[in-house]
């Protein structure tokens, strides 16, 4: 459910400008990593054009908009057709009604294409969607080993070592820590004061991190963190630790999102091996080969999405994240090997409960949510403690009477 398509595993993620600041040869970023004894520190608010500029990637533009010419052209001459048959100039057209259906199916990939072209122009649009708080203000500090970001909706602590890919493009510095842009920043130049030291932090970390492959099983998730970087919890703190499994996501909207995308899946994969059957029985054989090649690409992106998103959450013991953390009157507050963060009570929009389960919603297209299982709970008193403390901040003040 990644924003924007992840690079390749097997690509080096580190793609240095063309010229101007920041212009570091692959290889020379990562031949020292600079150590700025108080860290660089950042700060500042996006844009939806800082966004666009850092976002846009010319080499995902061409290819829509080279097959939406190739498409159009077609097309016009097609309407054309139909236009002096209906019109009556130059004696009817022969076979008008396959001309018609041609025209039907042509109109939808025109407008898919211009609607796909229209996102990668603008990408700021989708990537607001998923990312809402992209626009709030932030500060920080960038050391050798970290990313230390605070904002409006809480604080966070990103381990370098956890860096996926960096793409500099636009006058900024996208970071990403997991394969699918959960985790994404985008840090313009003028958020920092020296900003090529930060980029040859980020450059190193981009070329000497190993590779991930993209799926919805994290490995560096199932490490536990090895110290707090969040400070230690308050004394009215209810803490929690433990091993999240799919077993848990059952009763939370995370499953019925599963079941849900698992449909979608079935349904375009009987479209991509019916649509090209019904072209070539009422059109041409000809037609039913050539679409079937466009429904293959989609069938095997299609694959390639329940591969990587759903096959693994079949086993309902696969483990999915090692987590502790705890909750307080700030918000919730989650400690693992890939990152830690405490998230305020307004960052959340939505919150429910069950007899075995907790669970947060984030507002966004991500459907990212925080579950907090039963078992990881020190006893059964804690775990309805920490559904009282959740309703009372998200779901009102009388919320929790509706789940006891």
């Amino acid at each position: 459910m990644p924003p924007e398509a992840p690079l390749p595993a097997s690509e080096n993620p580190y793609r240095p400008p063309a010229g101007g600041l920041g212009n570091l040869e692959p290889g020379a970023a990562g031949a020292e990593l600079p150590r700025p004894p108080q860290g660089l520190a950042f700060g500042g608010q996006l844009t939806r054009g800082d966004i666009d500029l850092a976002m846009r990637d010319w080499r995902l533009i061409l290819p829509p908009a080279i097959l939406l010419a190739l498409v159009l052209a077609p097309l016009t001459l097609l309407l054309g057709l139909l236009a002096r048959d209906l019109v009556g100039w130059g004696g009817p057209v022969r076979e008008s009604g396959v001309l018609a259906l041609l025209i039907v199916l042509l109109v939808p990939l025109v407008v898919a294409l211009a609607a796909k072209l229209r996102l990668q122009m603008f990408p700021a649009h989708r990537f607001l969607r998923t990312h809402p708080q992209a626009l709030d203000s932030l500060h920080g500090t960038l050391t050798a080993d970290a990313v230390e970001l605070v904002t409006e909706r809480g604080r966070a602590w990103l381990p370098l070592k956890s860096l996926t890919a960096l793409t500099v493009r636009g006058g900024a510095m996208v970071v990403q820590f997991d394969p699918q842009g959960l985790t994404t920043l985008i840090l313009p130049y003028r958020f920092f004061s020296d900003p090529l030291t930060a980029e040859r932090i980020l450059a190193y970390y981009a070329e000497h991190n190993p590779p991930l492959a993209a799926g919805v099983i994290d490995p560096r998730k199932l490490k536990p963190a090895e110290r707090s970087q969040m400070g230690p919890p308050p004394e009215d703190s209810i803490p929690f630790t433990g091993m999240l499994t799919v077993a848990d996501m059952r009763g939370t909207p995370l499953e019925s999102r599963r079941r849900a995308v698992l449909l979608r899946c079935g349904l375009f994969a009987a479209i991509c091996v019916l649509a090209p059957l019904l072209v070539g029985m009422f059109a041409s054989v000809f037609l039913g080969l050539v679409s079937s090649v466009f429904f293959l690409m989609v069938g095997i992106r299609i694959l390639r999405v329940y591969q990587t998103g759903l096959r693994p959450l079949v086993d309902s013991t696969r483990p999915l994240l090692m987590m502790s953390g705890w909750i307080d009157d700030r918000g919730v507050t989650i400690l693992n090997g890939l990152k830690q963060g405490c998230s305020n009570w307004h960052a959340f929009n939505e919150c429910g409960s069950s007899e075995q389960t907790l669970w947060l919603r984030m507002p966004g297209k991500l459907f990212l949510h925080v579950v907090l299982p039963r078992h990881c709970f020190a006893s059964d008193d804690d775990f309805q403690a920490a559904r009282r403390r959740v309703h009372q901040h998200v779901g009102g003040p009388n919320a929790a009477d509706n789940y006891s």
